[in-house]
């Protein structure tokens, strides 16, 4: 085996002490990567529950509105459908009122007509 200098020798063991700080600083690396994805899933599985809740509740607050606008709108229909009874029925009364005016009028010249031939 060759003779080494001191300064050889320190600068091998340099050398090894900065190749296992580069393993150290790796492994820290990797377990606060790990730590982190850890982390990131419980975070990302409490925001999954959150939004679950969220949508939930805006399904049942929708229902809600629905259900709130079909009885209003069916209440509309029904308010509707007794304005066109009562516009049919006043319709009818003008047809009938026309058609005793008309017969008053033909039966009064008929009168008229056989007083004159009469």
């Amino acid at each position: 085996m060759a003779v080494t200098t001191v300064e050889e020798r320190l600068s091998r063991l340099e050398g090894v002490y900065d190749h296992l700080a580069s393993k150290a600083d790796v492994a820290r690396v990797e377990t606060q990567i790990a730590n982190l994805r850890t982390e990131l899933k419980g975070e990302i599985g409490g925001l999954r529950t959150e939004l679950k809740g969220e949508i939930g509740g805006l399904r049942t607050e929708l229902k809600g509105e629905i259900g709130g606008l079909r009885t209003e709108l069916k209440g509309d229909i029904a308010a509707l459908r007794g304005e066109m009874l009562r516009l049919n029925a006043g319709l009818i009364k003008w047809g009938v009122g026309i058609m005793v005016a008309g017969l008053v009028t033909v039966v009064g010249a008929m009168t008229a007509i056989v007083g004159y031939l009469g």
